[in-house]
């Protein structure tokens, strides 16, 4: 599976509060990219890296962004192996190709015969949201039907349907139409769907039969990756997952909001939308007679206990020493093997661990004193 992460807006809005902000706190803001903003502890577009790479969703992340913002992309970038960045060749809002036509670039370009994860790059979601669960429920669908797409959605509130695409839907949960920004008495569905969507392989060509037919189509037809989504509906099955909730940074006030949460709120920093329910534990913390299942996250500071890797007691294991977080886990030729640790035994992490096992099928989660 493959990730394009659509990144080649220019963000006027937020680049017009920005500049009008009086109060000089946002003045390093100033033409930044949107998925370039800090937000939290990284950049807005780092947390998606992170993610499908610690998750293992793709192999690959594809990032088209324009030629305004390119240099900075690629600098950004140069900490990951496995991004590569495309530029639309566009300098202003006015030349934009729309956000279905530089899918389409990046499919072409990169020869993208795969399935893939479409992210729009000023996109976020609440904590809960899980890479791997997406993961799995698209599999299950290609299971029954290989030209399967998904799309995600969440419930707003009756006052915020004229913002959103509103997906109806069967009791199977397929996608039945999108309406673009109904008011509330034209639909009885509350589900708004965000700018994430996993499309099966077989789709891919669609965009280019899409976009023929709107070629003398306004600019604003291509622009927005929903029309594309709402066009595919009737062609292909699509299905829906839901989520709980988005983080959409379009003007100054949601990023404030969304940077407050990733600051102030985010519980589980390093799991973050790859397993909610996954353990991370703290500085100094320990881990005891810990069986790990899939993958387990370690700050410095923190000692392993007995801890069970995979049937023959064997873990992947690598601190980080003077490499950034973001090389260490593009870098999986970095990662070496360790044996599980008898009872009684410990090992102090001097940096920051990663220990990821491949649970075997007869294995089953357990947690005991080894």
């Amino acid at each position: 599976m493959i990730a394009v992460i659509l990144a080649a807006g220019y963000g006027t809005r937020l680049q017009r509060d920005v500049l009008e902000d009086r109060s000089g706190r946002f003045a390093h803001l100033v033409g930044v990219a949107k998925p370039l903003l800090p937000v939290g502890r990284c950049q807005l577009i780092s947390h998606w890296v992170q993610a499908l790479t610690r998750s293992g969703c793709v192999h690959k992340i594809y990032v088209v962004t324009n030629a305004l913002y390119q240099t900075a992309f690629e600098e950004w970038a140069a900490h990951f192996s496995n991004v590569e960045i495309l530029s639309d060749q566009t300098r202003n809002n006015d030349e934009r190709l729309g956000a279905v036509a530089c899918l389409q670039l990046a499919v072409k370009h990169f020869e993208i015969e795969d399935h893939v994860i479409v992210i729009g790059g000023d996109t976020l979601f609440k904590e809960d949201f899980s890479l791997s669960e997406v993961k799995e429920r698209f599999y299950d669908l290609q299971k029954k039907c290989e030209e399967n797409c998904l799309l995600l959605s969440y419930q707003c509130r009756d006052d915020e349907t004229h913002k959103y695409g509103i997906l109806e839907v069967d009791e199977d949960l397929r996608v039945l139409c999108m309406k673009e920004k109904p008011r509330p008495s034209e639909t009885t569905s509350r589900r708004a769907c965000p700018c994430f969507y996993v499309f099966s392989k077989s789709s891919l060509p669609l965009l280019e039969t899409f976009l023929e037919e709107k070629k003398e189509a306004p600019i604003e037809e291509k622009d927005a990756p929903g029309n594309f989504v709402s066009w595919l509906i009737p062609r292909k099955p699509v299905h829906v997952h839901q989520i709980s909730g988005r983080f959409d940074v379009g003007n100054l006030p949601s990023y404030t909001e969304c940077d407050l949460y990733f600051r102030e709120k985010l519980q589980h920093k390093d799991s973050y939308m790859i397993d909610p329910s996954l353990p991370s534990e703290e500085s100094g913390a320990f881990i005891r007679g810990l069986f790990v299942a899939v993958l387990h996250l370690c700050d410095a500071g923190a000692e392993l206990h007995g801890s069970l890797g995979q049937h023959g007691g064997r873990a992947e294991a690598e601190p980080l020493s003077r490499q950034s977080e973001e090389e260490f886990l593009s870098d999986a030729s970095r990662q070496r093997q360790v044996g599980f640790l008898p009872h009684g035994k410990s090992v102090q992490v001097v940096h920051h661990v990663l220990v990821q096992v491949r649970k075997p099928a007869h294995t089953r989660e357990i947690h005991a004193e080894l």
